[in-house]
């Protein structure tokens, strides 16, 4: 099963996490956009260049869970490589890297790295500018499992219910 690909997770997030407060600051997902904000305890480097930076889901090449016990410098962190990045700054002072410490923190990391995925995916599945076309109209079952994923991802917390008002829209709209 592990070498079957799939246009879509085969398990939602359970009890999705929208916010991860780490070591030296916090990540939030808001819609399509994960917002950084650096504490007092971030490397002066990252905390006074960047206060407070952005990084949109679709932006988003690769995410990155190190527990501190595998990482060389026994820094435990997670980071959202951005698209085009060919060489990584230390997880110190990466603005994309939030810097983890507690059994707590690693754990809501997990999930809150799998929420930000499974929202990025569903941003494949469900692209924003579907244009009707002949060939692009949805088919009335490919429509009905859309509005099924989609009622799962609001009724679970990943999407507000004007993103899902919105997509429900767009879904129906190419009918």
């Amino acid at each position: 099963m592990s070498n079957t690909h799939t246009d879509r997770f085969l398990i939602s997030v359970p009890n999705p996490i929208v916010r991860l407060v780490g070591f030296d600051g916090a990540v939030d997902l808001r819609g399509d956009v994960l917002r950084f904000t650096w504490g007092l305890e971030a490397n002066p480097r990252k905390r006074m260049r960047l206060h407070r930076s952005t990084l949109a889901i679709n932006n988003i090449q690769s995410t990155t869970w190190m527990d501190w016990r595998n990482d060389p410098d026994k820094i435990g962190y997670l980071r959202f490589q951005p698209v085009g990045t060919q060489r990584l700054k230390h997880q110190t002072v990466d603005a994309t890297t939030v810097l983890l410490e507690t059994d707590e923190q690693f754990a809501e990391a997990i999930v809150f790295a799998a929420t930000v995925l499974e929202r990025k995916q569903l941003k494949k599945v469900l692209p924003p500018s579907a244009k009707k076309t002949d060939n692009a109209l949805a088919s009335p079952p490919d429509a009905a499992e859309l509005l099924r994923k989609l009622g799962e991802l609001r009724d679970a917390g990943i999407l507000t219910d004007d993103e899902f008002q919105a997509k429900k829209k767009e879904i129906l709209d190419r009918l």
